[in-house]
């Protein structure tokens, strides 16, 4: 039996009570409801487009019941050490700091190692099925949660962008720490990459906007600046801050298994985690929409600035401010130390007055701040 693909939004059902409510399940999404030895008098209900994902039955009969009435079930696939029909961001907790009493691995170390062992990124059909489906919900979580579905409206997310390997207790860290707390404080859901360096600052900043300054200044002094932040000393560090510091402001990473020598910081209290890395760089320039701040960082940093230019000059679905933070590294400052990316950007600025508007580059906390403001207007 075919599934007809239309493109009317699935309404979303994840407990039984709520299947068990409702007597049209016509283009539902019941997500994990376990079904066993329960009594539904599916009889009574619609099932003509419902589609069933990850949900546990008491036997092959049952399912066969459902389908002649018009259900799609897309069954269980075992032996995966992550949920293909992942109904949810990921939390820290659930994700990173949970760990085997008896390896000490976490969930994510063991799906990273899972993911380099069956191919990284070119997995066997159904290894890559089953991450096809894992990011197909993750994307729909992350779009709940960007359309505010669980408060009732938008989110208003601000992107930061940045080097891996930039060191704590540098300028460059300790200045997106701030930025991002600031901006944390005005309600922007801070977004990032998820790793260490800039992206950690990010969310580092924005978990610590729930506190007050002599919180955050105690915080960013446990952070050792002799460490890398890739490293699991430095991730140890960042695990005592939350242990002390609880509850912080929520923010949000998306990070991807492709990196893997980049180990996700735990101050997102929100994980949209990937395995297929081109829908993470997507993702990240394209939802951030109240702005994006370009931070000190590498080759993979500026290919995101141009990915920006991109969806701002063509005005491909979202457009929002580009924030180069640092005039030295981006502007023409000096030959040898800065970029010149920013002359590139001031050329199509000049061919677009609505792309120039987007554009700002400064070393300012205040003028950051005022910018992305005065868009959200």
């Amino acid at each position: 039996m075919s599934i007809e693909v239309t493109e009317k939004p699935f309404i979303k059902l994840r407990s039984l009570e709520a299947v068990v409510a409702r007597r049209s399940l016509t283009d539902c999404l019941i997500m994990h409801v376990d079904f066993r030895g329960v009594e539904v008098d599916w009889d009574k209900k619609e099932l003509e487009r419902s589609l069933f994902l990850g949900c546990y039955f008491d036997n092959f009969d049952y399912e066969i019941r459902l389908r002649n009435r018009g259900a799609h079930i897309f069954p269980r696939l075992s032996g995966l050490p992550f949920d293909p029909y992942q109904a949810d961001l990921y939390t820290p907790d659930r994700l990173l700091l949970e760990r085997n009493a008896s390896t000490g691995e976490s969930r994510d170390d063991v799906i990273t190692k899972r993911f380099y062992e069956t191919g990284g990124r070119s997995p066997n059909v159904v290894e890559g099925l089953a991450q096809r489906l894992h990011d197909s919900c993750i994307d729909e979580a992350l779009r709940d949660y960007i359309n505010g579905v669980d408060i009732g409206m938008p989110r208003k997310l601000v992107g930061f962008m940045g080097g891996h390997s930039v060191p704590r207790a540098t300028p460059a860290y300790d200045d997106c720490a701030r930025l991002a707390r600031t901006l944390a404080q005005r309600d922007f859901i801070i977004t990032t990459g998820g790793g260490p360096g800039i992206m950690e600052a990010a969310n580092f900043g924005a978990y610590m906007a729930a506190f007050d300054d002599a919180a955050f200044q105690d915080a960013i002094s446990m952070l050792d600046p002799k460490q890398q932040t890739k490293n699991y000393t430095a991730f140890d560090q960042s695990v005592e801050v939350i242990d002390k510091f609880k509850n912080g402001m929520d923010n949000l990473s998306i990070p991807t298994y492709y990196y893997a020598d980049e180990h996700n910081n735990p101050f997102a209290t929100k994980i949209a985690k990937y395995f297929a890395n081109s829908l993470r760089e997507d993702g990240l320039t394209s939802l951030c929409n109240h702005g994006v701040i370009f931070c000190q960082g590498g080759p993979g940093t500026i290919e995101e600035v141009f990915m920006s230019c991109v969806q701002n000059y063509y005005q491909l679905g979202v457009t929002s401010p580009m924030i180069l933070f640092g005039k030295e590294f981006y502007g023409n400052v000096d030959l040898i130390k800065s970029t010149h990316v920013f002359e590139v950007l001031q050329f199509f600025g000049k061919q677009s007055a609505e792309f120039a508007k987007l554009l700002l580059i400064t070393d300012s906390v205040e003028e950051t701040l005022n910018f992305i403001l005065q868009a959200s207007l």
